[in-house]
C-alpha cells in the first residue's frame, strides 16, 4: 500500500525495508489469528488505549506498542534480527494467500 502510494502521489519509489504487524501478529500470537484480524482487535487484546483513533500520531504511538510486544514474542521465538522478522512476515504472506 505504502509503495503504490508514494509512487502513484508523489512519483517515488518507497525503497525502505519493512514488516507488517497484520502479519507478524498473527505469525507470534497464532491462537489469536482467526480471532483477531483488524488493529482494533489486537489493540484491545493487548490492552493499549488509544482514545484518538485514526490520528496519525495516535495511531503510530498505538502501532509502536504493538511492535514492542511483536518484537517480544519474536526473540523468545528466536527471531532475533530483522531479516528474520521479514522472513515470518513473508511466510505469513504467503500462508493468507494460499487460504
Amino acid at each position: 500500500m505504502l509503495r503504490k502510494a508514494c509512487k502513484k502521489f508523489l512519483g517515488i519509489e518507497f525503497r525502505h525495508t519493512w514488516a507488517d504487524l497484520a502479519y507478524l501478529l498473527p505469525e507470534f500470537f497464532p491462537q489469536y489469528a482467526q480471532k483477531y484480524l483488524a488493529l482494533d482487535d489486537w489493540l484491545k487484546h493487548f490492552s493499549i488505549r488509544n482514545d484518538a483513533r485514526h490520528n496519525a500520531l495516535a495511531d503510530a504511538l498505538a502501532t509502536a506498542q504493538l511492535g514492542l510486544i511483536a518484537l517480544r514474542a519474536a526473540r523468545a521465538q528466536q527471531a532475533t534480527d530483522f531479516k528474520s522478522l521479514q522472513n515470518r512476515e513473508r511466510a505469513q504472506r504467503w500462508l493468507n494467500a494460499a487460504r
